[in-house]
This record gives structure tokens, sequence and C-alpha cells, in this order.
């Protein structure tokens, strides 16, 4: 890949990401607002699938940041506030299912 192709590539991700990034984060959102399995090898598809989808969210603010995207703009804090806000809900509900995921466990198996 020429210097050239790598720019254009760049160019094209600073253009696209936003989007693609909006969209995971709708995605994740519908995904974890789905009521939570009470049968155990469901409930981990559930959280499975919640945490695929952060994981997609933080790869692509990473690549974001290593393309020099501005994920944030002065004129829009409510937009600002609303992402921030999802992000925090979003580590929030991890940190709950990795604490659920370890109820109901035989002590005498630690």
């Amino acid at each position: 890949m020429t210097v050239q192709d790598l720019s254009a590539a760049r160019d094209r991700l600073r253009r696209t990401l936003p989007e693609t990034l909006r969209a995971a984060l709708d995605a994740y959102d519908a995904f974890a607002a789905r009521p939570v399995p009470d049968d155990a090898k469901e409930f981990g598809a559930w959280q499975g699938g919640c945490k695929a989808a952060l994981g997609h969210v933080e790869l692509l603010l990473k690549l974001g940041a290593r393309v020099g995207l501005a994920l944030s703009t002065p004129e829009a804090p409510a937009e600002d506030a609303a992402l921030s806000g999802l992000l925090a809900r979003a580590r929030q509900a991890m940190a709950e299912e990795d604490g659920a995921a370890g109820l109901g466990e035989d002590p005498d198996d630690a």
C-alpha cells in the first residue's frame, strides 16, 4: 500500500467512522435493552452479545483516535454528554453482569 493509499484510507475513516460508531452504539443499546434471560445459558449468550458490541464500540473509538478523528465537537455538548452517558451505562452494565455471573456459585468450588 502506498502513502497515498494510506492517506485516502485515513480520510475515508475520518468521514465514515462517526456514523459507524453511532450505528454500533444504537445496536448495543437495542441489544442491551432486551429482557435479561433467566436461563443461565441464554444469559451467557446475552452477556456475550453485549460484550461483543461494546468491544466493537471500543475498537471504533481507538481507530478514530488513531486516524486523528475528533469525536467531540464544541458545538455539540448535548451529543457529547449523551455519548458519555451511554458509554458509562454500558460499562456499569458490564460490571454488574460480571458480578452477577458469580452469583450462585458454590464457595467450595473457589
